[in-house]
């Protein structure tokens, strides 16, 4: 398919198509094409046991992504004219995703590390034979754009499979891609499902046929609700067999300020949940890894940060520091905007920031120029993450 044509055709059906046709739209010349081979060579460690740590950003966009159907199609009040703003314009001209940074998913990332486990070796073996690492891949969220993301950052990352997801909050850029997570689990391997009790029962309401578990097991800062005898999901009437997911879900936080901040672990990775407001009455969770008092924190949809959260924050030295950042001035009331977020970021003083859920206000080369200057002026190290950004953990243990 010509670049002109896919283009033009990108331009026609807009937002959902440029995430489709991106990924089968060949590369803008031969120097784009070499730059994608090298990456992807390079990459694939990310899903190589012995290799460091990382993390992927699988989506660094909003719930609407980007390109925005409807600014495409001119339907936004203060941009009426067909086609899009210049951040839409170049997400659906300047190549597929892995060439084009204005190609934004569903505010989603990906931690890959090696857990040990041990092996069937006789008490005759050495000991450090009995032990082996084995790759672990943990998805945080799998909205609307999962299919999409998966299918064009997995394979360039060299990565397998997935083991377990970890959900924020029941809303669909967080939890509508469960369905596929069927063509990304390990034969006769259950994908385990990190949830608290509220997005849990949301589950069971939306998609009956993905909770097919009596119950959940009850974990962490629940675990001590594991002896109570949770409502059973209904049985389905002729149920016919069908290729779905097989899932278990994990139930560990409710979510509620009156929660233990203490971890769970997720195929041997510690996290701890960290309830935050995404509006004045909802609380989405975020996340914080590392054994250490140096942490990974993820803030994907955050309006407020509660007491009690950032008295926890202000205890960690934070390396990395992934945070909610809807629009550059105007406030909204589910998502921090960008003077919001920076205020946090200066009180925290991470090693380094990452502004997720990022709107089509922002155009990727031009604004990451814009934070750059804060290094200087402010003394904090501030960037917009593009889909498919792979960060390695090395100063973080895990």
């Amino acid at each position: 398919m010509a670049a002109s044509h896919t283009t033009r055709l990108a331009r026609c059906l807009g937002a959902g198509a440029a995430l489709g046709l991106a990924a089968v739209a060949g590369f803008r010349g031969d120097e784009n094409a070499a730059r994608a081979q090298m990456q992807m060579r390079e990459d694939k460690r990310a899903g190589e046991t012995g290799a460091p740590p990382c993390v992927v950003f699988m989506g660094t966009g909003t719930s609407s992504v980007n390109p925005h159907l409807n600014c495409v199609l001119g339907l936004q009040p203060s941009f009426n004219e067909v086609g899009g703003c210049e951040t839409c314009q170049k997400a659906l001209r300047d190549g597929p995703p892995e060439v084009n940074k204005n190609v934004r998913g569903n505010p989603s990332m990906l931690i890959c590390f090696d857990a040990h486990s041990t092996s069937t070796k006789t008490d005759d073996e050495p000991q450090h034979d009995r032990v082996g690492a084995q790759r672990h891949f943990v998805q945080i969220d799998c909205g609307k754009t999962f299919r999409e993301t998966a299918l064009t950052w997995y394979p360039r990352h060299g990565i397998p499979r997935l083991d377990a997801v970890v959900i924020t909050h029941d809303h669909a850029d967080a939890v509508f891609g469960l369905d596929d997570l069927r063509l990304v689990a390990k034969p006769g391997n259950p994908v385990e499902v990190y949830t608290s009790l509220h997005t849990y029962n949301m589950i069971k309401r939306a998609f009956p046929y993905l909770v097919r578990d009596p119950a959940p097991d009850f974990i962490g800062p629940l675990a001590h609700l594991a002896d109570q005898d949770p409502s059973k999901v209904d049985a389905m009437q002729d149920e016919v067999k069908t290729f779905i997911a097989t899932l278990k879900y994990k139930v560990m936080s409710t979510p509620s300020l009156d929660d233990a901040l203490s971890p769970f672990s997720v195929a041997g990775l510690d996290i701890t949940p960290l309830p935050v407001y995404h509006g004045a009455n909802y609380l989405s969770l975020g996340f914080a890894f590392g054994k250490s008092n140096r942490k990974f924190v993820y803030l994907s949809d955050v309006s407020e940060i509660p007491p009690k959260i950032m008295d926890q924050l202000r205890k960690w030295d934070i390396e990395y520091l992934v945070i909610d950042t809807l629009h550059k001035k105007r406030k909204y009331p589910t998502h921090l905007s960008l003077e919001q977020s920076l205020e946090i970021i200066e009180e925290l003083r991470p090693a380094k920031s990452f502004l997720i859920g990022v709107s089509h206000n922002f155009e990727h080369d031009r604004d990451n120029a814009m934070l750059a200057n804060l290094k200087e002026t402010k003394g904090i190290d501030v960037q917009i993450p593009h889909d498919g950004l792979k960060i390695e953990l090395h100063n973080i243990e895990l």
